[in-house]
């Protein structure tokens, strides 16, 4: 009875999880396409191509969070690639990473 409560709480843990991480990816999706569209874009095209591998759509955003956040990759080299963003990229990146640190 208490393997089967301790499952169910694993259960919905780990559905929060799955929505927080995408959330984030959505908002940074999100922020890098208006960002992608604007002509004076600040990215470099060897930029463009390493930001649409990584977060090309939101599937591929959600595994480049869950790979900074679980040791997959180092987060540095990612919040360098999306500091160059204007807008509000690079500080939602760094609130997911402080959610996930704190959490």
């Amino acid at each position: 009875d208490c393997v089967l409560g301790s499952l169910i709480s694993l259960v919905w843990c780990l559905i929060m999880i799955l929505f927080v991480v995408y959330v984030f990816a959505l908002l940074i999706v999100q922020g890098l396409s208006l960002e992608l569209r604007e002509p004076d874009s600040a990215f470099t095209e060897d930029q463009v191509e390493r930001l649409l591998e990584e977060f090309g759509s939101v599937g591929l955003a959600m595994v480049a969070l869950f790979k900074s956040t679980t040791g997959g990759r180092e987060w540095g080299p990612v919040y360098d690639l999306l500091s160059m963003s204007r807008g509000f990229v690079s500080w939602a990146f760094l609130a997911y990473i402080v959610f996930f640190v704190l959490a």
